[in-house]
C-alpha cells in the first residue's frame, strides 16, 4: 500500500506544480512557468501518467506560445493530440487541432 500511496503523491504534486506553472503562464513568468511544467512532465512521463502528460504538453503550447515560439508550440500541441487520440479523447484531439491550426495560420 505505501508504495501505491507514494505514486498517487508524487502524481498529485506534479499535477501541483503544472497548475502552478500555468499560473505562471498567465502572470508572465514564463521562465519560472517552464521550469515548473519540465518538472512536472518528468513526474508524469516516470508515472505513466499519458492523460496529464497530454495535458501538460498543452501548458507547454500555451507558454510558447505567448512567448512566440510558434514552431515549439505547434510541437507541444501535436504531442498532446497524438496522446489524447490514443487515449481516445477526440474532443481534446479536436481543441488541440484547433490551436495548431490557428498557430499555422499566424505564421
Amino acid at each position: 500500500m505505501f508504495e501505491f500511496e507514494a505514486l498517487v503523491s508524487s502524481l498529485g504534486a506534479a499535477q501541483c506544480t503544472e497548475y502552478l506553472g500555468n499560473v505562471r503562464i498567465r502572470q508572465g513568468d514564463y521562465d519560472s512557468a517552464e521550469k515548473l511544467l519540465v518538472s512536472a512532465k518528468e513526474v508524469y512521463v516516470q508515472l505513466g501518467a499519458q492523460s496529464d502528460l497530454a495535458y501538460c504538453h498543452c501548458s507547454f503550447g500555451t507558454l510558447y506560445r505567448n512567448q512566440g515560439r510558434t514552431l515549439e508550440a505547434i510541437e507541444s500541441f501535436e504531442n498532446a493530440r497524438n496522446i489524447y487520440g490514443l487515449l481516445g479523447r477526440q474532443h481534446d484531439v479536436a481543441q488541440c487541432s484547433s490551436e495548431i491550426s490557428k498557430l499555422r495560420n499566424a505564421m
